[in-house]
């Protein structure tokens, strides 16, 4: 490659192709040269052809825009030209336009299906689907069960759907979605609001560096796959759904007892003690309680908690690591926490329009996930 000759921004063919482009209405984006020669030579002229991988850039596709708003995505039917067609598709529905994907059978690509019957190839153009029910087919087939497919849903198809400009065409998949899933439309509703402010923070992340919003999953929620109340998210930065973690806390009251009630002689070497007051105190400053409420939120007898501690924990090569990896557990927990209840005040917020509340909040929300990214990669995670 050059300054002059970036691979995945050529569109081979786009010369003799512009005029059928722009005479059919729609153009036809395959993955190899051999692909568009066979194409042109069967009669098909408006197919142009990218250099043997996706387009890298909306440049092409502004090329292809001026010609048509109308593309049809042809890859080898395999796993990797299914994702680069994906990669294609994304890029091209940002720029509004109108995008489908042709399948063809298992083992041929265009080429190939000409050279085997033209009839083919000119099949799969005449069934080529819409890029989100081309994804949404697949959700189907690959997933399990209900509740994997609603999850999947949200990560990969409704992307999709935020991508489009405009409402009555996000409506129309939502429809489709519910009919091929069962998952209700208010649920997928939530989930492409959250999916559509996840791609707003984002483009502030790319901006910053700072960490952007999970996609809070209402289909695949607590409940069944058909919208019950619940949630899960997926993100960049895979930050998990929060949930106290009970053992956590009681592993940590539990140490504090052991370390209390010990006694530093020769049998106990300096490894297994640490300052077990400071370890009381950030541990209350970080549940916003005072010790007493901590130890009767766990409700077990004093001795048993500190007796758990030392046989977990007597043999660790440094107990005061030990602990300061459990508060930066319960931290993480905590904040996680916060960042659920962020996102309902910023669900409020817009469903009120309220910008400079919803402003100050994405801000918060980006700071607190950053700061449980960094406890993570304290974590080594």
């Amino acid at each position: 490659e050059t300054p002059l000759f970036i691979k995945s921004n050529a569109l081979y063919g786009i010369d003799k192709a512009k005029n059928a482009i722009r005479q059919k209405g729609y153009s036809v984006l395959v993955e190899g040269q051999m692909d568009l020669i066979m194409s042109h030579q069967a009669g098909f002229k408006n197919v142009i052809a990218g250099s043997g991988t996706a387009l890298g850039s909306g440049n092409s596709f502004e090329v292809i825009r001026r010609l048509s708003n109308n593309i049809i995505f042809v890859y080898d039917a395999d796993p990797a030209g299914e994702k680069a067609a994906e990669r294609s598709a994304d890029i091209a529905l940002g720029l509004g336009m109108d995008v489908k994907i042709a399948c063809l059978p298992d083992g041929l690509d265009p080429a190939d299906a000409i050279l085997k019957d033209v009839e083919i190839w000119r099949d799969a153009l005449k069934n080529a689907k819409h890029v989100v029910e081309f994804v949404l087919d697949g959700v189907i087939k690959s997933s399990p069960d209900e509740r994997r497919t609603a999850r999947s849903v949200v990560e990969k198809v409704l992307p999709f759907v935020a991508r489009l400009d405009k409402s009555s065409e996000q409506s129309h998949f939502l429809k489709i979605i519910k009919e091929k899933t069962g998952i209700s439309e208010s649920a997928l509703g939530d989930d492409l609001r959250s999916v559509i402010r996840k791609g707003r923070a984002d483009a502030f992340a790319k901006k910053t560096g700072i960490e952007s919003p999970p996609i809070r999953n209402s289909a695949s929620g607590l409940g069944s796959a058909h919208g019950s109340a619940g949630s899960s998210s997926a993100s960049a930065s895979a930050i998990s759904a929060p949930t106290r973690n009970d053992s956590i806390l009681r592993k940590a009251v539990g140490l504090y007892f052991w370390q209390k009630s010990s006694k530093k002689d020769l049998e106990n070497p300096p490894e297994k003690y640490f300052d077990f007051e400071n370890f009381a105190k950030k541990l209350s400053e970080i549940l916003e309680k005072n010790l007493e409420d901590i130890i009767k939120e766990v409700k077990t007898d004093e001795s048993a908690l500190a007796f758990e501690a030392e046989a977990f924990y007597a043999n660790s090569r440094s107990v005061e690591e030990e602990a300061s990896n459990l508060l930066l557990i319960l931290e993480e927990d905590v904040l996680k926490q916060n960042l659920t209840k962020m996102m309902k005040e910023i669900s409020e917020a817009e469903r009120t329009k309220d910008e400079a509340n919803i402003g100050d909040l994405s801000k918060k929300w980006q700071i607190t996930a950053k700061k449980i990214t960094e406890i993570g990669k304290k974590l080594n995670r």
